[in-house]
């Protein structure tokens, strides 16, 4: 459980999830936002299907899906792509 991250599954107008963050995936844009996405247990799914819009843009005012979702090897620190 990471404590002090809010799980990035926001919907404008409604307040955040208020569920635990477990797990954190690095995403990417059409327009080159690439961020690490923190995300709950329930929208760990969701996001590595890449069907989470982009936090970025959203914060921009705008509405863009995910192109990449991306995790980090625990041992190397790389990452990889997640197949959708």
């Amino acid at each position: 459980m990471m404590t002090d991250l809010v799980c990035a599954a926001a919907v404008p107008g409604f307040p955040p999830c208020p569920a635990d963050v477990v797990a954190v995936r690095t995403t990417a844009c059409v327009h080159e936002h690439f961020q690490d996405e923190p995300a709950c247990a329930g929208h760990l799914v969701v996001l590595e299907s890449g069907r989470m819009l982009c936090s970025a843009c959203r914060n921009l005012g705008h509405i863009c899906e995910l192109r990449a979702v991306a995790e980090a090897d625990p041992e190397t620190g790389e990452r990889h792509v997640l197949r959708r």
